[in-house]
């Protein structure tokens, strides 16, 4: 029984890994330096920068009031998978790095750059008809 619950550990933890490098790591260090960079470029608008934020630190803030509903309403959930984090952890370690490997891949990349272009477009400004000051 405790083989089975370190593989399901294991795959949850890879599946987390996962889901927080592309969710919430790449918004960050990706989304939000780029937004920045747009915003000072008078490219978009401060929008894209806050929203960039936002979703890094309402993401943050879900998972640590998951954390932290599961200590006061289940303790004993929360005490097992305190314990017993190794395969959690591992898996989480393994799936955070493949998503960081597949960062070398080109179209990896590109499918990075597409998601982001469609992320900014109704935060662009355009420099043909309207002037910065009014979108700002």
């Amino acid at each position: 029984m405790a083989i089975f619950l370190n593989i399901i550990f294991l795959i949850l933890g890879f599946l987390f890994g996962i889901f927080y490098f592309s969710t919430i790591i790449l918004s960050f260090f990706y989304g939000f330096p780029k937004a920045l960079l747009g915003y000072f470029r008078k490219e978009l608008r401060l929008k894209a920068v806050l929203h960039s934020l936002g979703i890094f630190l309402g993401w943050q803030i879900f998972i640590a009031l998951i954390f932290i509903l599961m200590a006061i309403f289940f303790p004993r959930i929360f005490d097992f998978i305190e314990t017993r984090s190794g395969a959690l952890s591992l898996g989480s370690f393994i799936g955070f790095w493949y998503m960081a490997a597949s960062l070398f891949r080109k179209s990896a990349r590109d499918d990075l750059k597409l998601d982001y272009q469609e992320f900014i477009r109704p935060y662009k400004i355009d420099q043909k008809d309207s002037s910065y000051e009014k979108l700002v």
